[in-house]
């Protein structure tokens, strides 16, 4: 298979009532969290194709809904997550990516209000000879990561996942292994109450992110 020259893979699990955004679900109700998560898997697919990507890649779960997200990113390959930790499935989704195109940048479905220039900026410091990219999140996890080669399997072992300590940990992991690392700008990821109101607060962001901002219109009015 013929390599292009930036990929954008997404990771999104399709939102099931009661299992999508459970954290979120607690403060605002299993209804309005799971309405919340499919517009920001609709947002993410529109940043998607505003990221000046060659090719799309998501890796998605659960594998029955191949149809549902195909149906929300039109036009990208698909791949299913394996059943695995989430490292194992981080790197399945970066290697994904890595067999169609040389410079790979993966997000998430939890900040859809991410402008896209700092997807944009991810791929020009790839291309300008970094191993790897790295954003920040507020709670101390990454909600982008990029790679030109294949990462070293220790920057994910035994990581304490959904802990402030992930970034700072793969950060300095990348590090001791002698990856050159660019550090993007810090962002959010929307995943409880707190993150709920830094969204309600990026009226940029909300401009960029359509489907998310009538969500939370809805969510105001009912």
């Amino acid at each position: 298979m013929a390599r292009v020259g930036r990929g954008l893979v997404v990771l999104a699990k399709w939102p099931r009532a009661g299992r999508a955004k459970r954290r979120l679900g607690v403060a605002i109700g299993a209804r309005a969290s799971t309405a919340l998560a499919h517009a920001f898997l609709r947002d993410t697919a529109a940043l998607a194709l505003r990221s000046m990507a060659d090719t799309i890649v998501v890796a998605f779960a659960p594998p029955s809904a191949a149809d549902r997200v195909a149906g929300v990113f039109a036009g990208a390959h698909l791949i299913p997550q394996p059943s695995a930790s989430f490292g194992t499935r981080l790197t399945v989704a970066l290697e994904a990516g890595r067999a169609r195109a040389r410079h790979v940048v993966l997000i998430g479905t939890d900040s859809p209000a991410l402008d896209p220039r700092i997807v944009r900026d991810a791929f020009a410091a790839l291309e300008a000879g970094a191993d790897c990219v790295l954003g920040p999140s507020h709670d101390g996890g990454f909600y982008l990561i990029g790679c030109s080669a294949a990462l070293p399997a220790s920057l994910f072992r035994r990581m304490p996942w959904s802990t402030a300590a992930v970034f700072g940990l793969t950060r300095d992991r990348a590090r001791a292994a002698g990856v050159e690392l660019v550090v993007l700008p810090p962002a959010y990821d929307v995943d409880d109450a707190a993150s709920l109101e830094l969204l309600r607060a990026d009226a940029a962001g909300l401009r960029r992110a359509r489907a998310t901002a009538a969500a939370l219109r809805d969510l105001d009015v009912a």
